[in-house]
C-alpha cells in the first residue's frame, strides 16, 4: 500500500502480531508431563532441578542430557499436556527465528516450534532469556513464547533474564505438575510471582503468558 506515492511502511510503523482464536470452553488439563533437563550436558543445576520436579509426579516422561534430542523431545511434545524445561535458552538478536531452546543434538528454534502439530498446554521454561522477545524486526514479538502460544499453548511461564545454573523454579514445577486445571496452575503461579515481586521469593525475573 502507498500514500501520496510513498510506501506506507516508510511513513508509519507497522506492527505484525500473532492472533489465536480463544477457546469457547477450556477442556480439562490432562496430567501427562514431560520434564526436560540439562539437554546440553553442562548444567548440573538444571538437571537436579528437573529431577526434583519429575519426582513429584508418577505420570511423567523424563529426558535429560543426551536423551533430550530434537526427535525425542518433539515426539513427546505432541503427547503430553504439561512441559517443564530446564536448560539453555538461546536468544539470537540478529535472526529471532533462530532463537530457541538448546537440546542434546542442536536446538528447537522459533521456526521449529511454530511448525509443531501441537504442544503442551501448560509450560514452564526455566532457562536464560526464554521469555525475551524481539520487536525490532519486521514481525513483532518474535520469540520462543509467542511461538508456543501460536502452536497451541494456553499458559507459558518463562524467564526474561540470564539465570544461574542452580536449582531455581521447583515451586513452579510443583505448581505445574500438581495443578488440577489451568486456572489452578495460573492462580498458584501468580501467587508465587507476587511473592517474588515483594521479595518473599527472590530469584530471576519471570513472567506468565496466558492465552
Amino acid at each position: 500500500s502507498s500514500v501520496d506515492g510513498r510506501p506506507l511502511g516508510a511513513q508509519v510503523e507497522l506492527v505484525w502480531s500473532i492472533d489465536r482464536p480463544v477457546r469457547a470452553e477450556r477442556e480439562p488439563l490432562g496430567d501427562t508431563v514431560l520434564v526436560t533437563g540439562d539437554p546440553t550436558g553442562e548444567l548440573p543445576g538444571a538437571r537436579r532441578e528437573a529431577e526434583r520436579v519429575a519426582a513429584s509426579t508418577d505420570v511423567v516422561t523424563v529426558l535429560t542430557g543426551a536423551e533430550a534430542t530434537r526427535g525425542d523431545v518433539t515426539a513427546q511434545l505432541s503427547r503430553v499436556e504439561r512441559w517443564y524445561f530446564a536448560g539453555h535458552g538461546i536468544l539470537d538478536p540478529d535472526d529471532p527465528w533462530r532463537s530457541g531452546l538448546g537440546l542434546a543434538d542442536g536446538k528447537l528454534d522459533v521456526g521449529d516450534l511454530v511448525s509443531l502439530p501441537s504442544v503442551p498446554r501448560a509450560i514452564v521454561l526455566s532457562g536464560c532469556e526464554t521469555g525475551r522477545t524481539d520487536t525490532s524486526h519486521e514481525v513483532a514479538a518474535l520469540g520462543v513464547v509467542p511461538a508456543l502460544v501460536l502452536s497451541g499453548a494456553d499458559v507459558v511461564i518463562a524467564s526474561e533474564e540470564v539465570i544461574p545454573d542452580v536449582p531455581l523454579h521447583q515451586d513452579l514445577g510443583a505448581a505445574l505438575v500438581e495443578a488440577g486445571d489451568l486456572d489452578a496452575f495460573v492462580s498458584r503461579s501468580s501467587a508465587l510471582h507476587r511473592d517474588f515481586a515483594t521479595g518473599k521469593n527472590p530469584g530471576p525475573r519471570w513472567r506468565i503468558w496466558v492465552r
